[in-house]
């Protein structure tokens, strides 16, 4: 390494300059957008807003079904030959 005699610098200044640099990486090498990575992205995106919908439609086919009731025969009495049957509340 020079000294920095040599270069008439203050070791202060150095010091200063070094933390400047640590602080502000990351803006020195600014990170390009690769397009596989923006897929990607788009994919998960995609994805979890279709989770979303298939647990809302889940949770509304749950409540409808709750409301129904399964039985051997007919509300008005007529067997149904094994065929569940199914009667909003």
């Amino acid at each position: 390494m020079q000294c920095p005699k040599k270069f008439e610098v203050h070791p202060n200044q150095i010091t200063k300059w070094k933390k400047q640099l640590l602080e502000d990486v990351s803006s020195l090498f600014p990170r390009k957008k690769d397009p596989e990575i923006e897929e990607l992205r788009k994919l998960t995106e995609e994805l979890y807003k279709k989770i979303g919908q298939q647990n809302i439609e889940l949770e509304f086919l749950k409540k409808s079904t709750s409301k129904s009731r399964t039985c051997k025969e007919g509300a008005c009495g007529e067997r149904s030959w094994g065929v569940e049957c199914a009667e909003a509340m």
